[in-house]
């Protein structure tokens, strides 16, 4: 999985601060300028802002699995606020990421999450930089929104056990706050196609839940 990769590498790396981000992401010319600037007073973490753009069409034209995926797919500010940060933008002292004990290597999802709060627990904080910005391609299929929220959903199960089915069952009140309340919409009829769009992911991410729990199914990369 993508943890094991992140500490094999860390491994060969000799670098004292640590840089994130994903194969899919493009960094903008000044991202890790941005966030070592953001990190200099701060002997804690450090995530940026991740940008969800069509490759394929105008953010106003975009299908139901790209607005789904504008409201949902990486929400950094959101994160933030709960102290945590995706990989897709994230920069971390070598000191930290040891004393935390690196990445969960048996998660296949959820494994940025798992690391934020144990780099919390040691006492390194997160401090969010929006100025330090990576963009990320939404998703252009509902078979791979779906694919996402199966990953998401069986990572949490393995990570938390039967604890993530109540997270599962729960209404999907966080998501609707995000649509209607957190985010402006990119125009069109984006709001309105990823409203619909949640009942689907949702009863996706019980199935998945559920086969994980019983030991039906496994975990996926």
């Amino acid at each position: 999985g993508s943890y094991a990769a992140r500490n094999a590498a860390l491994a060969m790396a000799s670098g004292e601060i640590i840089a994130f981000t994903d194969a899919d992401c493009s960094p903008a010319p000044d991202w890790l300028a941005r966030l070592c600037a953001a990190g200099r007073d701060w002997g804690g973490l450090i995530s940026g802002r991740v940008e969800m753009v069509s490759t394929a069409r105008p953010m106003d034209r975009l299908n139901t699995a790209e607005a789904y995926d504008y409201f949902f797919g990486i929400n950094q500010d959101i994160y933030a606020r709960d102290g945590v940060a995706a990989t897709a933008n994230l920069m971390v002292p070598r000191a930290v990421w040891e004393q935390a004990g690196g990445f969960d290597a048996a998660l296949k999802s959820g494994g940025d999450v798992a690391f934020c709060r144990a780099a919390a627990r040691v006492g390194a904080g997160l401090r969010h930089a929006p100025e330090a910005v990576v963009r990320h391609p939404l998703r252009p299929s509902f078979a791979a929104i779906l694919n996402k929220a199966r990953r998401v959903a069986g990572g949490r199960a393995q990570r938390d056990g039967w604890r993530a089915l109540a997270i599962t069952l729960a209404p999907p009140l966080v998501r609707l706050r995000i649509l209607f309340l957190d985010k402006t919409t990119p125009g069109g009829f984006a709001r309105l196609r990823a409203f619909f769009a949640i009942f689907a992911v949702k009863l996706a991410e019980i199935a998945e839940t559920l086969a994980v729990l019983t030991g039906l199914g496994q975990a996926r990369r």
